[in-house]
């Protein structure tokens, strides 16, 4: 009986992908992080990818061909994260003092 894989650790993985293979044509799918993984007695290092309503261990998805770090895919993030930012700013109502007695 194999023993089932435990998480260790998570950290970020921006601009990380996974490539699968589907009919030939490669697909990169954009890493949600990196996990610490104890396998068994080995200690390894796993991407995470969506897996439809949850994640799931990249090297487990069917056609799984590696990894490929994508520039572009951090700078994405970047630029989302700020305009996230600004909208979040334009959404704030006003400070108001409080008073403590």
């Amino acid at each position: 009986m194999k023993i089932p894989r435990r998480i260790q650790q998570i950290m970020p993985s921006e601009g990380w992908a996974a490539e699968l293979v589907e009919e030939g044509e490669v697909r990169a799918v954009p890493l949600v992080g990196w996990a610490l993984v104890q396998d068994g007695t080995d200690v390894i290092v796993v991407g995470l990818v969506p897996d439809g309503r949850h994640i799931g261990f990249a090297d487990e998805q069917d056609g799984f061909d590696g990894y490929a770090y994508i520039p572009s895919l951090a700078a994405d993030a970047m630029d989302e994260l700020l305009d996230e930012g600004e909208d979040e700013e334009d959404d704030e109502p006003p400070s108001r003092r409080s008073r403590l007695n």
